[in-house]
């Protein structure tokens, strides 16, 4: 068995997004029955043990120098430099059998003895770097290209990504390679009553539903102008959305989008949830009449793949990696067009028969099972090639 290592330093819920692609690889993994490799995950001695809880039941490794400001962390961030080798991540990991060194980010130095799968998750500050900081860009640029040049494989989420590498990185392209990530941690058998949830949040009418963070590059405003339209045409559309409301490169950007809220008289309209139980997400998602996902810029949406697992109905922005995930029940609308989006949102809502209907539990859990089969299946092909 390979035993194969994750670092894990989870801070709060700022990139929902990423802790769950983890849990879903994890999972994933644990539940090939014909698998090669044994997932370890390390951490510090300062996580929060709800982080793992939906997590497998794997060997969890911490250590103080993963912890920030502890005198293990320092002393290796200070080795790193003068020798430019990650010699205390590289003796931690020999000591407990690892073979791979999984989807790190950062320097390790060229000279780091095990072989290491590099992720880069997309190269959204390329496309929109008015969103990001000039220090922000520059350390991007730096740790991208560390991670290509010292990482034995990189792996990326989207061909789209993939492709965006090999023309920023192509000294480095026969190193990458693709690996599409599914969900893999529904249970659909407990999920709580949708008539609870209505009363808990207050939902009176059919709605639509947006699932991302409150982040600048979700482009939230685009609905929010496309129901200001629709309420000029006195028609009445009512979108629910959920999702961390801190945006780390636009602090503001939460504000605004409630002073637009107030000043164009949709509160009626829009909903704010914010961070919601995954189980509640959900039984929303199930519930609504489709799931939009308007982004300017994403690797590879894990609310698209939730929601094409759950042969729900899908909104979004015809973006290279929406049309690349290409889900069955999916509407395209140009992402800077709220016109078009409003149009889309009254003909939805005016007869959702045109739209297929939701076919859930069997069908969605033996599908899920074959997904998380061929991910686990693609991502050892992976570790194999990088160990070989």
């Amino acid at each position: 068995m390979i035993r194969v290592g994750f670092i894990l330093i989870i801070k709060g819920n700022g990139w929902l997004g990423g802790i769950n692609y983890y849990r879903n690889l994890i999972n994933a993994i644990c539940t090939n029955e014909d698998k090669k490799i044994e997932p370890v995950i390390f951490t510090g001695y300062n996580c929060n043990n709800k982080d793992f809880e939906n997590i497998p039941d794997i060997e969890i490794i911490k250590d103080h120098i993963f912890d920030l400001q502890h005198p293990y962390c320092i002393a290796r961030q200070v080795l790193n430099r003068i020798i430019h080798r990650d010699i205390l991540l590289e003796q931690l990991l020999k000591k407990n059998n690892i073979s791979v060194l999984s989807h790190y980010y950062g320097s390790l130095g060229n000279t780091f003895q095990i072989p290491t799968i590099g992720w880069i998750p997309d190269f959204q500050h390329k496309y929109l770097p008015d969103f990001f900081s000039s220090k922000e860009l520059l350390s991007r640029d730096k740790d991208f290209l560390i991670t290509c040049k010292e990482c034995t494989r990189v792996v990326f989420s989207s061909n789209t990504a993939k492709m965006d590498a090999e023309k920023f990185y192509p000294a480095y392209a026969k190193k990458f390679r693709i690996l599409h990530f599914v969900t893999s941690n529904m249970d659909l058998d407990d999920l709580p009553d949708f008539d609870s949830l209505k009363k808990k949040y207050q939902i009176k009418y059919p709605y639509f539903i947006v699932p991302n963070q409150f982040w600048i590059h979700k482009n939230h405003t685009v609905i929010l102008e496309a129901l200001k339209i629709l309420k000029s045409q006195e028609s009445s559309i009512f979108v629910l959305a959920t999702g961390n409301m801190v945006d780390y490169r636009q602090p503001e950007y939460f504000r605004t989008l409630q002073t637009k809220i107030k000043n164009d008289d949709i509160s009626e309209n829009f909903k704010v949830l914010g961070v919601v139980p995954y189980k509640d997400l959900l039984q929303l998602m199930i519930h609504s009449i489709a799931v939009i996902n308007p982004s300017l810029f994403e690797g590879w949406s894990t609310s698209v793949e939730e929601a094409k697992s759950l042969n729900l109905n899908l909104i979004l922005s015809d973006i290279p990696v929406h049309q690349e995930q290409n889900p069955e029940h999916g509407i395209f609308f140009p992402p800077h067009d709220p016109q078009k989006l409003a149009d889309i949102l009254a003909e939805c809502q005016k007869d959702p028969k045109k739209l297929p209907a939701i076919n859930l539990l069997n069908e969605v859990t033996e599908k899920l099972n074959r997904q998380k089969k061929i991910f686990a299946q693609n991502y050892e092909k992976i570790v194999l090639d990088t160990v070989t």
